[in-house]
């Protein structure tokens, strides 16, 4: 009896494994940025947790988490014309060699970082440089998650803290 609640627990969760890798994590939710009086700020560029926010010498500098159940979908923080697209090595917030990355820059101080800290990014992005986009349109897809660094200019201030939950595309991160 033991044996047969042990197998069909572990089949349970060989199920639910296949189900994650094969459809849960391509899940696509429509995103819709908000409008009215918070359609000023920058929204959140992806699903996750707040790891950090930083001032740097030009601006800020605040880092989204992707956890397993989170979307993996990147979203634009604001309108605005793709300036560069550019694979780089990353420095994280935290010390350790620089991870493999992609950054997205939009000027104004404005840009989106996707970072693999151990291997190589899996990122399928759908703009390219000099193609406009708009506030929530999806950037990127991460196949394996890992941190969504954003930065931006000193004319915005941070409007989350550390910790907290925020939904890509929705949640205003930053005021201008």
């Amino acid at each position: 009896m033991r044996t047969r609640n042990l197998l069909a627990g572990l089949g349970a969760a060989a199920l639910a494994g296949a189900y994650y890798q094969r459809s849960y994590r391509y899940r696509d939710p429509v995103r819709l940025p908000p409008e009215g009086a918070e359609a000023t700020g920058l929204v959140a560029p992806a699903d996750g947790k707040v790891m950090f926010v930083r001032r740097t010498e030009d601006g800020w500098r605040l880092g989204v988490a992707l956890d397993p159940l989170s979307v993996r979908y990147v979203y634009a923080p604001q309108d605005g014309e793709v300036q560069a697209l550019t694979r780089q090595p990353v420095q994280g917030d935290g010390p350790g060699r620089p991870a493999d990355g992609l950054l997205m820059a939009f000027g104004d101080g404005l840009g989106v970082c996707l970072a693999a800290p151990s291997g190589k990014l899996e990122a399928r992005t759908y703009f390219a440089a000099g193609d406009l986009v708009r506030r929530g349109n999806k950037l990127a897809f991460l196949e394996r998650g890992g941190p969504v660094l954003l930065t931006f200019g000193a004319q915005f201030r941070p409007a989350v803290r550390v910790g907290e939950r925020v939904t890509g595309a929705q949640t205003v991160v930053a005021r201008g």
